[in-house]
């Protein structure tokens, strides 16, 4: 029973430590898939400032574009007039100069929505991974999860078999309380007798010698 008793301390030590393990990992599962919630909300905003800036470089480059034609279509003769009609080379050169502000403008804008885009792009595709290494570790925590709640059925399955192993050891020592109670008795019980045989044996004794001391 004593062996028992301390097999069954040192398996409950080891299901409380099971049990310590499991309920750390159970946070650590709660905080990540709080943080993938956080990082899907990120996400989700991260691609749509991409969308946003997709957008507004297609509107740039497409303004641009009809800007240029624009000036390349309609402007040759206007221009060529802004190059007779100068007062001098001066003026040819402003003339020049306002035409080609209007294309480093655009230009300019349009490399400026470009690298918005690659910027958000790249924040997106940093969150996705972010998001993707959150999800590995949320499988991995499941994994040992799994793992340690089998293991602890299984101790737990082993404690019952301590327990019913335990039970009939005290039955058993019960039963053999009861038998040695018994014989016990019983062998006091013949004892009592044999001292009463003796007792009556040896008061028959005196009588007999004192019959045969009168008769003398």
């Amino acid at each position: 029973i004593d062996s028992i008793k301390s097999q069954q301390s040192a398996l409950q030590s080891q299901i409380d430590q099971v049990d310590s393990e499991l309920v750390q990992v159970l946070v650590d599962l709660d905080v990540v898939a709080g943080e993938i919630e956080n990082k899907k909300v990120e996400l989700a905003q991260a691609e749509a400032d991409l969308e946003t800036a997709k957008a507004k470089e297609a509107e740039q480059y497409g303004s641009m574009k009809e800007r240029i034609r624009y000036m390349y279509e309609n402007g040759d003769s206007s221009f060529l007039d802004a190059l007779v009609g100068a007062q001098n080379f001066a003026d040819v050169l402003n003339k020049v100069e306002n035409f080609s502000k209007v294309y480093d403008y655009d230009r300019n804008l349009l490399v400026e929505y470009q690298n918005t885009k690659t910027e958000v792009a790249n924040l997106v595709a940093q969150v996705e991974e972010e998001k993707q290494e959150l999800e590995e570790n949320q499988a991995t925590y499941q994994e040992q999860q799994q793992q340690l709640e089998t293991l602890k059925a299984e101790k737990s399955s082993q404690m019952d078999n301590f327990g019913s192993k335990l039970a009939e050891a005290q039955s058993l020592a019960a039963q053999y309380k009861q038998t040695i109670d018994q014989q016990n008795a019983i062998i006091a019980q013949e004892l009592a007798a044999a001292q009463t045989v003796r007792v009556t044996a040896g008061a028959s004794s005196v009588a007999n010698n004192s019959s045969v001391a009168s008769s003398n």
